[in-house]
């Protein structure tokens, strides 16, 4: 009996710590699926914030894209025909008159008058003028800001050709010769322009001088 009651003792011991290994594993392995949840929402957390960073640095570059686009489309390119009106002495006169231009421009601060015919009058003097002729066109960086952006430019202009004056009181005298014009003044949202322009011309062996109102279509 007494090595029995031992024996009984013995096995109550194992069963005991049998009992009590299983009850640890069950709480490791309860334990590790929440460990691997809060590691899995970690993970979830990095890669949303990675996703959010890549989705900023695409809508700066594209930003960026559009604002060098902008800037480099910042003219009109096509050929555009521009015209204007002048006032002012015309040849030692009082006088006017009209002139259109045939303009290109190859970037915001170049462009070529391919081709421009002008005419021009005094208001009192039995003559007038008629002059073709081929230039260039130079433009200053925009300002003049507003709600609209920069709406404003300087520009020069110079031009040479061919000049016809008509001289008469009843019958024509045509005086033919080379002439040339320079003009400055400011362009608006490149629609309309307006400025000085001194022209010159060996037909008429003088200088003439004019306010010149331009409009582009």
């Amino acid at each position: 009996m007494k090595y029995f009651r031992i024996f009984l003792t013995v096995l109550a011991l194992a069963v005991t710590m049998s009992v009590s290994a299983q009850s640890k594993t069950t709480s490791k392995t309860k334990s590790a699926p929440a460990k691997t949840a809060v590691r899995k929402t970690t993970t979830v957390k990095k890669t949303s914030a990675a996703s959010t960073r890549t989705a900023t640095a695409t809508k700066k570059s594209s930003t960026t894209t559009k604002t060098v686009k902008a800037s480099k489309q910042d003219y009109d390119s096509s050929v555009r025909v521009m015209f204007e009106t002048k006032i002012g002495s015309h040849y030692g006169h009082a006088g006017f008159g009209e002139n259109i231009v045939l303009e290109k421009k190859y970037n915001p601060y170049f462009a070529v008058d391919f081709f421009s015919i002008d005419w021009s009058a005094p208001f009192k003097v039995n003559t007038m003028t008629i002059g073709v002729k081929t230039g260039v066109r130079g433009f200053t960086p925009a300002f003049w800001n507003t709600s609209a952006g920069k709406i404003a430019r300087g520009y020069s202009s110079l031009a040479l050709g061919y000049d016809c004056a008509l001289l008469g009181a009843g019958s024509w005298v045509a005086h033919h010769g080379f002439a040339f014009s320079w003009g400055i003044g400011l362009e608006f949202v490149e629609k309309a322009n307006f400025g000085y322009a001194l022209e010159y011309s060996t037909a008429m062996k003088t200088c003439s001088h004019y306010f010149r109102i331009g409009v582009k279509f």
